[in-house]
């Protein structure tokens, strides 16, 4: 049954690019970006759950407000 969530997939692929930007293997990502994303779950079956996810991208956001 669907939930309200995050695509497993658009999660990996923003951490990934996520990723590349912070080792200089791509463009970064804006923090908008992230904060864009956060406010659009979708329903998604499979997928993250919605909290878990907001969780984690939310400390990533913040880990990136320090680098």
């Amino acid at each position: 049954m669907p939930r309200l969530g995050y695509s497993q997939q658009d999660v990996d692929d923003l951490v990934s690019r996520i990723v590349a930007g912070l080792e200089g293997k791509g463009p970064a990502v804006d923090r908008r970006e992230i904060v864009s994303f956060l406010s659009s779950p979708t329903l998604s079956s499979p997928g993250y759950d919605s909290s878990s996810a907001r969780v984690f991208l939310t400390n990533l956001f913040g880990l990136m407000g320090r680098i």
